[in-house]
């Protein structure tokens, strides 16, 4: 993330100010991925409840095996992919150190 605080030599005030604009539309782009990225772990989550919850009811109302499998199976895969997407936005945010063996 770019820092603010750093002191940097500029040739003169249109550098200057044209620094500080691309350090505040680079730092936007940055929370818009954050945002991004919490947004799709949410979405992830949604539909792995929903699948889970087709899965259960398959179980109960219709005798398919293929369907309850495929559904539990997309539950599996839609959790993992929020829980992924939840890491990606904490570590973008700051709020947990870089650890790529996690992800």
């Amino acid at each position: 993330m770019p820092d603010s605080s750093i002191a940097r030599v500029v040739c003169s005030e249109l550098c200057r100010t044209s620094l500080e604009t691309e350090g505040k539309k680079i730092q936007l782009l940055l929370n818009k991925s954050v945002q991004n990225a919490r947004a799709s772990a949410f979405y992830y989550f949604l539909t792995s409840g929903l699948s889970a919850a087709g899965a259960v009811a398959a179980w109960f109302m219709l005798p398919a095996p293929f369907l309850i499998y495929f559904l539990a199976a997309a539950a599996v895969v839609l959790a993992t992919a929020g829980f992924w997407h939840r890491a990606v936005a904490r570590q973008k945010a700051g709020d947990e150190p870089a650890n790529n063996s996690r992800l």
